[in-house]
């Protein structure tokens, strides 16, 4: 079957509160992240506004790898939020196949780990749409098998 990428939601900040890009130190106190992360994505963004200014986005791409090989690598959007192109990385796998699906910030020099987890090809989803979620700084991701 033919798997694709559809789209990625993340959190606004890196885990320890700071801004995925630009400059800046934490932006949440320490004991305040847990709450924080746990808000929806527009009540993190309300919230940041209403300290400062808005955050940046990170430049999010997305690698899937099977037996270590990598067989699709998205092209990089600068959004909390970002929906690819159906045709945009697609590859052939197999029901029970296990993947390694990593979400990354692009950087100009290091990119970042936004997260990264284990899966198994599902032998079908409801509507072709796979949802994976709560991995690393990624509150939701959506692939396509058809």
């Amino acid at each position: 079957m033919k798997l694709s990428v559809e789209s990625v939601e993340v959190a606004t900040l890196k885990a320890n509160g700071q801004p995925w890009d630009g400059p800046g130190g934490a932006r949440i106190p320490a004991d305040q992240l847990a709450a924080f992360f746990a808000k929806d994505l527009d009540a993190q963004l309300a919230e940041l506004v209403q300290g400062g200014a808005a955050p940046v986005p990170p430049d999010l791409f997305l690698r899937v790898f099977a037996s270590n090989a990598q067989i699709i690598e998205t092209d990089d959007q600068k959004s909390f939020d970002v929906e690819w192109p159906a045709d945009d990385a697609t590859a052939e796998v197999q029901a029970g196949a296990p993947l390694t699906v990593e979400v990354w910030d692009r950087d100009l020099m290091f990119d970042d780990l936004v997260g990264k987890i284990d899966v198994t090809v599902p032998a079908s989803v409801p509507g072709g749409r796979w949802v994976l979620g709560g991995f690393g700084q990624v509150r939701r991701l959506v692939m396509r098998l058809a």
